[in-house]
């Protein structure tokens, strides 16, 4: 098993031979019981809820990119690779909120 650290957003991809894991603190948090995933909880308006679960859909989705690069072998950890990381995560960002 090899774990990759990446210094943005506490992104850490567990690889083994043909798979792995990622894990991040990319996606937001629900403010009322603190789960990520969570969008049953109505201590924000429906368009802050929709808001963020279409900023996490994103975000997973770039989770998924990430950890399909990182199987196939092409170098996470490089500068370009990251500093291109970083515009997606900020696009989406920007275009989500």
């Amino acid at each position: 098993m090899k774990t990759i650290k990446l210094p943005i957003h506490n992104i850490v991809v567990e690889l083994d031979s043909k798979s792995g894991n990622i894990f991040s603190d990319l996606k937001e948090e629900c403010p009322g019981c603190g789960k990520e995933d969570c969008y049953i909880c109505y201590t924000e308006s429906n368009e802050d809820r929709a808001t963020r679960k279409l900023f996490n859909t994103a975000m997973d989705a770039i989770k998924s990119i990430i950890l399909s690069h990182a199987v196939a072998g092409i170098d996470i950890e490089s500068p370009t690779y990251l500093e291109g990381l970083e515009a997606a995560i900020n696009a989406c960002s920007n275009n989500t909120k």
